[in-house]
This record gives C-alpha cells, structure tokens and sequence, in this order.
C-alpha cells in the first residue's frame, strides 16, 4: 500500500489493519482497529516524527521453532513465503498493486496479535538512504491525522530500519512496530502489532513470523508492478438496500450491497460513507472495501462497515462506491463453488447463523471466503458476515464444512438470506 517518493507513478492503496466484523475480533478490544488509507506520499517536505529512546524486542532463534510457527503461507506463484500459529487467520488483501497478507492471532488462548506482509515490486534496489523518508511517508499515510502527535523511535537491524510508536485505542495502548527493507526488486514492510500491555508476550511470535518471511526475487512477475494510468471510478457502482444501526457493543454498523450495473468488472471497491446528523451535517466519514474481491457485471457484493466509535449526533448517511477496472483479480479469483445442506438457526450466542457445505467444482483453491448477507421482507440488509474455511486450501471436488455466526443485526425479521463464495486459485 505505500508509494515511493522517488517513483511517483506506484500506487499504495488501502489497508486493513484489522478491519474485522465481531466474529474475527481478537480478545483485546485494542486491537479492533480501523481501516486506514495509505495514500502516496506527497513531494513536498516529510514530516518527521520525534524521536523517543529505541525499544527492543525479544528475538527468536536463526531457524523458526516448528512448534510456535508450525503453519506455512505460501502466495499464488510462490513469490512470498512465510510461517505461522495454528490457530491464526490469514487474509490474503492483495490487489492490483500490491501483495498484502494479514495474519491475526485467534479470539481465545495467548496474547492477542496481529501480522502484515506488504510487498511492492519497485523493479529494482533502493538505496539504505532511501528507507528513512520512505518509512516517515508510509507512516504519515499510515495514521493520518493522529501522526505528527505519535512518537516514533527508529532503529536499525541488518539491512532492516524498524520504526516503533504507539497510539491509544478504545482507551488502551496499542505499540506498532513497523520493518522496511530492500530486497529487491521489492520494497518490504511488515506490521507488528499487540496491545501494549501484551506486547512481551506477543513479540516473540510476532518476530519469528517476521524472520521466517521469505522472497523469491526469480518470481517478480507475480507482483503486479502498479502505474497511475489506472484510475478509480464509480461508473454504474451504486450502494442499495443499506441499514445503519447501533449494535449491542455500541458501534454503529452500516450493512448494505454494492451493485455492478456497468458493462465491465470491478476490483478493489470502495464505499465512502459520510455519517450525517439530524441537520445533514457530516459529523464523520470512512472508507470501507466491500466483501468481494471481484465483482463482475450485473453482479453485487455484501457491504459491512464497523464504526467502533460512533459519532455523536449521528441519524443517517450518505454513502458512494467507486473501484478499479478489473486487472489483477480475474485470473486469481475463483467463485466455481456450489453450496449444499444450508441450515439456518439461533445460536447460543449471536443473532442469527448458517450452516453447511461448500464444495470447489472447479479448480484448486486456497483460502476459501464465505459471505453471508440476511435480508427482510422488504429487501433491507439486516446483517453481513464473512468466515473463512478452517482449511488453507480446498482441492477439486472436494468440500468442506462452514458455520456464519451474525453476532448483530438491525432489528427486524430474516425473511432470506443469500451467500457468496471467494477463493484463490492455485497457481503454479
């Protein structure tokens, strides 16, 4: 997701640092965090953040313990390679311009954490001179407004500059520790990211996740090298059959679907949504993805949008989609799967889930994306929620097992519901 200053032309979009529904919030409200936008740095001057006394961190031995990182990651084509917790999920958000991987510790058992792999393909070596404005840049599109107010500490480890801040968040610290580097021809940053108080038992893992990333630079071409001769649209994108409520938790949620009525594909959509008050005043806005890697023509894709800090004052919204043509994702996403023994129930806890079987009657494919949208009578969303298989990967004509659980949904009686499935071919 980040620019270079010194190549204008790549293109960092949006990155999700944890922007998951309830189902996949980790146990430490700290680490529900927010969408945030990594916009291209500007050319004119950086802003520097102040300097606070370096922090360390744990560090694993040279060759990654089987037993704390016995599962492997392995990219489409092979490019990016890296291990971790059983137990952890692992959300592939790679685009047009970017491959962008985020693993996230399970809601019970350990200390809460969260990892992410950003890799660009920069055609090439960037100077060690090079990394420290490009890591204030990252990190000014990374916070926004809230950075000329962090304190960063920089460090440097081999060929490695490590930036450590902290930001409070639902009244706790969260500690981000950031690591770029130049392994060309890519330009490398990964996330580590705890609670602050949970961070000396976090850290270890988090750290040998880091050390055991590996590049194949043979590969490149399976990064997609981005230009600015692409740009975003909103032609025929529209936001239909949308609900804004205030769940149990006390976040405002906007639940709703993206509709394709172009004549062309669509990727990476995204929804702006502006939250009004009773006078049609803006008292606050946000850019969420929807649900859908791809959306295809004529086609639709569920939309959840979690504001965890509601502004005050709101009534209602106004929300606008745009996106990029479709490049990257046709060849790599999947959606010959077919849905069997689909059951609806109440559980114990939640609002609403369904259950059943998703088979793969078309190629191999990795990390299995189930979505599920309930509706009522009149066509309302009421909820919106994604699951992954617990498997990595599901093999031609096999299936597999699912469970959705709708931890809240605006009031009102589920008349249907509908569900899509995503995967990620197996490319060799």
């Amino acid at each position: 997701m980040p620019s270079l200053n010194r190549l204008p032309c790549y293109l960092l979009l949006f990155l999700a640092l944890a922007a998951c529904s309830p189902s996949n919030e980790v146990s430490n409200p700290a680490l529900t965090l927010e969408p945030v936008a990594t916009l291209p740095p500007t050319m004119g001057p950086l802003a520097t953040g102040t300097l606070a006394p370096t922090h360390t961190v744990p560090l694993p031995s040279a060759t990654p313990d089987p037993n704390v990182v016995p599962e492997q990651f392995v990219s489409p084509r092979g490019v990016l390679a890296f291990r971790y917790p059983s137990g952890w999920s692992v959300t592939d958000n790679s685009d047009s311009s970017e491959l962008l991987v985020r693993v996230q510790s399970p809601s019970e058992g350990g200390a809460s954490g969260l990892f992410i792999v950003n890799l660009l393909n920069v055609q090439g070596p960037l100077a060690r001179e090079e990394l420290r404005p490009l890591a204030e840049s990252y990190l000014q599109d990374l916070f926004g407004e809230a950075y000329p107010g962090l304190t960063v500490s920089y460090r440097e480890e081999g060929e490695a500059l490590i930036a450590t801040t902290f930001q409070e968040m639902n009244g706790e610290q969260v500690q981000y520790e950031i690591r770029f580097s130049s392994r060309a021809p890519f330009y490398l940053v990964m996330l580590l990211v705890a609670a602050q108080q949970e961070w000396d038992a976090a850290a270890p893992t988090l750290d040998t996740m880091a050390r055991s990333v590996t590049l194949d630079p043979a590969l490149a071409g399976a990064v997609p090298t981005p230009t600015v001769a692409v740009t975003r649209t909103g032609e025929g994108l529209s936001v239909q059959n949308a609900t804004l409520y205030e769940a149990g938790t006390g976040s405002l949620y906007l639940v709703g679907e993206v509709i394709n009525e172009s004549g062309q594909p669509y990727e990476d959509v995204q929804v702006t949504i502006s939250i009004l008050n009773e006078a049609g005043e803006e008292v606050g806005r946000e850019q969420w993805a929807v649900q859908r890697k791809l959306l295809p023509p004529g086609e639709r894709s569920p939309l959840l949008a979690i504001f965890s800090q509601p502004p005050p004052g709101w009534s209602s919204f106004q929300a606008t989609a745009e996106a990029l043509p479709a490049s990257f994702y046709p060849e790599r996403v999947t959606t010959s799967f077919q849905l069997s023994d689909v059951v609806a129930s109440e559980p114990a806890f939640g609002d609403y889930a369904l259950a059943g079987q998703v088979a793969n009657t078309g190629e191999a494919a990795r990390f299995v994306e189930i979505t599920g949208t309930l509706y009522d009578e009149a066509g309302r969303v009421l909820a919106v929620e994604t699951t992954t298989l617990e498997q990595d990967e599901l093999p031609a004509g096999e299936s597999a097992p699912f469970m959705l659980t709708f931890y809240s949904k605006a009031e009102g009686e589920v008349a249907r519901h509908e569900i899509s499935v995503e995967g990620t071919r197996i490319q060799n």
